[in-house]
């Protein structure tokens, strides 16, 4: 292995992953304003950050950071027979109002929904327009746990 492999290799291995401690956090304040990020950087301290997790340096400087806010996925069954569509939308408009109170008491912030692609252009435009939902405009990465 060439020499600076090596050297790289045994830099490496003096890096450490732990759990997040306060005093972290003015240098990754720093790397946020270093990267010039297009959103504020977040509180931390909020407990609907369920994890935090940093990687650092020999000596115990963080070099790298992620943070898991809790958000919440929804899904939406209607039965697509039952009296009229008038009436089906009524139903979908007092289970949105419900479901938008209850996941806010449970602490959650923001709601995610993904539509099948089939469903994009008429449903998608009925969640902007009559019930206030946005697109986001950062395209959306899903990984699973394997938990």
């Amino acid at each position: 292995m060439e020499r600076r492999a090596v050297l790289a290799t045994e830099r490496f291995l003096s890096v450490r992953v732990r759990n997040y401690r306060p005093s972290d956090e003015a240098r990754l304040r720093e790397m946020h304003s270093e990267r010039c990020l297009p959103y504020k950087f977040p509180d931390i301290e909020n407990p609907e950050f369920v994890a935090k997790i940093v990687v650092t340096d020999d000596e115990d400087n963080p070099i790298a950071a992620a943070l898991a806010r809790k958000t919440v996925e929804i899904y939406g069954l209607v039965d697509s027979s039952w009296e009229s569509p008038a009436w089906r939308f009524e139903a979908m408009v007092r289970l949105h109002e419900a479901m938008r109170h209850e996941v806010g008491r449970m602490g959650y912030r923001d709601a995610h929904a993904w539509i099948p692609p089939q469903l994009v252009k008429s449903f998608a435009r009925k969640l902007r327009h009559l019930f206030g939902w946005q697109a986001d405009p950062w395209p959306s990465f899903c990984r699973k746990t394997g938990y």
